[in-house]
This record gives structure tokens, sequence and C-alpha cells, in this order.
């Protein structure tokens, strides 16, 4: 665990969540993706930057703001050990279907958190 404080971390998650945003702004489909090698490799980098935030935020904060970190984190390491295998069609899916939960989620975790 680093000794920065989480709430950076997260910040970071959202961060990297715009720059994919940005890079996939004219992206139709999953063949968009794969044909661009370096928009792919690009969102790639995000993700496993965002996976490696994740596994900077303490356990008592991610057991206290269910979400399934452990997948966010799996993507990271898939990406970072596997990637000859990535496939486009999986990220681009989870581009479309998960990016925007997860910043819900540390949006609403930052709010909270800085409440106290």
């Amino acid at each position: 665990m680093s000794k920065r404080d989480y709430r950076l971390f997260l910040e970071d998650i959202l961060e990297e969540i715009e720059r994919i945003r940005e890079f996939t702004k004219d992206v139709k489909t999953s063949e968009d993706l794969e044909q661009n090698i370096m928009l792919f490799y690009a969102v790639l980098k995000a993700f496993e930057n965002i996976g490696e935030a994740t596994k900077n935020i303490p356990p008592e904060i991610r057991e206290k703001y269910s979400y399934q970190w452990k997948k966010v984190a799996g993507l990271r390491d898939i990406i970072t050990h596997e990637y000859w295998g990535i496939d486009a069609e999986i990220i681009y899916d989870v581009i479309n279907s998960k990016l925007l939960e997860l910043e819900e989620v540390v949006k609403n975790i930052l709010k909270q958190e800085n409440k106290q």
C-alpha cells in the first residue's frame, strides 16, 4: 500500500475514465478500437492505471463501498500479464457498460469520505 492518500488514487481513476472517454469518443465498434493499435494500447494503459489505483484503495474503503473491485484489479492483471490475448470486444464492452458505474461509485466515495 502506498503512503499516498487513497483519495488521490480515486481521483486518478476519474482522470483515467475521462481519458478513455476522450480517446474513444469516435469509436463506434470494437473493430474500430482493434484496428487503431495506438488507440487500443492507450486505452489498455488507462485501464491498467485504473486497476493499479484500485489496488491502492484501502480494504476497509473497498468493503464499505460495494463494487466489483476485484474485477477492476483483475482486468489490470490480465492487461499486464496476458496482453497478447486481450479481446477488443471485451474492452469495448467494458468501456460502454462498466465505466459509468465505476465513475459513479468513485464520485460517491469521494463525496462521502470528504464529508468526514
